[in-house]
């Protein structure tokens, strides 16, 4: 088994907003580069955007980056927002009670 990022986990800027996009294997394999990632974004500052629309599943250690850096931004008053989220995973992050945590949604 490959213990290589199974797909890219991109950060660009565009229009004032700090990207962050997730593709669809990204695991465990890619949280370190997820979380360097994400300390890059809060330290530019700018509103931030995460993009999952090619994610089909989120383990926990994604997740658990993604609350961080969520908690970061309120805490520095960055706006933050995911986007792209399937029905299919809302439906799991509300059954975990991480949706209105993550998403601002119940």
């Amino acid at each position: 088994m490959s213990t290589a990022c199974g797909s890219p986990v991109e950060l660009s800027s565009e229009k004032g907003v700090t990207l962050l996009r997730l593709g669809e294997g990204a695991d465990i394999r890619c949280v370190q580069r997820l979380l360097a990632m994400a300390r890059e974004a809060v330290a530019i500052g700018q509103p931030i955007s995460v993009c999952c629309e090619q994610v089909t599943f989120l383990d926990t250690p994604v997740l658990q980056v993604l609350l961080a850096l969520r908690r970061a931004c309120l805490d520095r008053h960055i706006p933050f927002e995911i986007q792209g989220i399937s029905e299919s995973m809302h439906k799991h992050l509300t059954l975990a009670g991480l949706a209105k945590e993550l998403l601002g949604t119940c």
